[in-house]
């Protein structure tokens, strides 16, 4: 079933979060993709959603090796009006 989000009903959030290291990122693009797809971001788009997600996520796990922070990445992805993907490091 690939049901799609109701944008009348309340705002949806999906949060994850993954031990820095490359391992993961290809994780966090595949959940951004099929979100942002859920959320009803044309499929053209959804490749652009996927390298942004990877590129936002390799450079958080470059910053917590730099820094020597043991933390985890943190992903936010909000569905409203729009499909925002909000990572922090």
């Amino acid at each position: 079933m690939n049901a799609k989000y109701d944008h009348r009903a309340e705002p949806a959030t999906v949060r994850f979060a993954f031990t820095p290291a490359a391992a993961y990122v290809r994780a966090a693009r595949l959940v951004a993709a099929d979100v942002a797809s859920h959320a009803g971001v044309t499929t053209g788009l959804l490749d652009e959603v996927r390298q942004a997600v990877g590129e936002a996520c390799t450079r958080a796990i470059l910053r917590h090796r730099e820094a020597k922070i043991d933390d985890l990445v943190r992903i936010e992805f909000s569905i409203g009006d729009r499909f925002v993907a909000k990572i922090t490091d």
